[in-house]
Formats: structure tokens, C-alpha cells, sequence
């Protein structure tokens, strides 16, 4: 769910619903889920960085994966979300900023957007990575992955 057009889709859509006097507007129903789920996400991400003392890390800011474009991203969302919750976080994405990561202290990492290049990033011993795709393979030891709305949690 992503990208410049599929957002503004559903707002229009939903218009349209309410305009031909429909009795359910599921567009209206899809965009509030999106949001709702994304600030469900924020707050686990949050409870995890307070739990376990760690900073946030948001991995990606793209819309789709090895990509630059950041208009109507889940990732911006999501950064949205936290800062409604007055976290503080930092994001990355290569594609985007197009700097190297340096993260030397361990954090928990979210994986907000699919590029390749997270599927092995070095992350610090006693981080813990957030992988709603479930494709990290960590490159270090001693780094906790949480694949959400997945069975496994494994310790690497």
C-alpha cells in the first residue's frame, strides 16, 4: 500500500462512495486501517526502544523497494506516526540520501521499505530488527529479529 497515486485513489474513490449514496464506503475503511495499523506499528516500535533503552532506527523511506520515490510512502507514514507520538527516531535510506550508515551503537531497526540492500546490513550486537517482510539475514551476531504477523523470533 503505497505510492503517490494509491492514497489519493482511495480519497477519491471514497468521495465517489458517498456521493452514489453507497452504504459502506470501503475506501474510507482501507485508508483508516492503513492508519491505523501504521500507528499500531510506531507504538510497538516505541515500546520496544523504551523497553530495551535502544534509539530507533527506521530503515527506508521509498514507497517500493531499490527506489527514490518517497510520495505517499508507508515509511513516511510511519515516521509520521512516531513524531504523533513524540518519538525520536532516525531515518535512512540509501536511495533517498544517498550517504553511507555508520550506526556503531545498537539499536531497534525497522525495516520501512524492502531494498536489497537491508537484507544483510551490519547493525551493532544487541540491536534488534523490526522485518515485516521476514527476509533479514544478519550478517552479526547477537542481533534479536521480530518478523510481525510472523511465527519466529530468532536470535542470530
Amino acid at each position: 500500500d503505497g505510492g503517490g497515486c494509491h492514497p489519493r485513489d482511495q480519497i477519491a474513490m471514497s468521495w465517489l462512495a458517498s456521493e452514489a449514496g453507497m452504504s459502506f464506503d470501503i475506501f474510507e475503511f482501507i485508508a483508516r486501517a492503513r492508519d491505523e495499523q501504521t500507528l499500531r506499528q510506531a507504538s510497538q516500535i516505541l515500546d520496544l526502544s523504551k523497553e530495551h533503552n535502544l534509539p530507533i532506527l527506521i530503515l527506508g523511506k521509498s514507497y517500493k523497494e531499490n527506489s527514490p520515490l518517497t510520495i505517499g510512502s508507508p515509511a513516511l507514514l510511519l515516521q509520521y506516526s512516531l513524531n504523533h507520538l513524540h518519538a525520536e527516531f532516525i531515518a535512512w535510506d540509501p536511495w533517498v540520501d544517498g550517504e553511507e550508515l555508520n550506526q556503531t551503537a545498537p539499536v531497534v531497526a525497522f525495516i520501512a521499505s524492502k531494498h536489497e540492500v537491508f537484507r544483510n546490513i551490519p547493525l551493532p550486537a544487541g540491536s534488534i530488527v523490526v522485518d515485516p517482510w521476514g527476509f533479514y539475514l544478519s550478517p552479526n551476531k547477537g542481533i534479536k529479529v521480530i518478523t510481525p504477523g510472523r511465527a519466529n523470533v530468532q536470535q542470530s
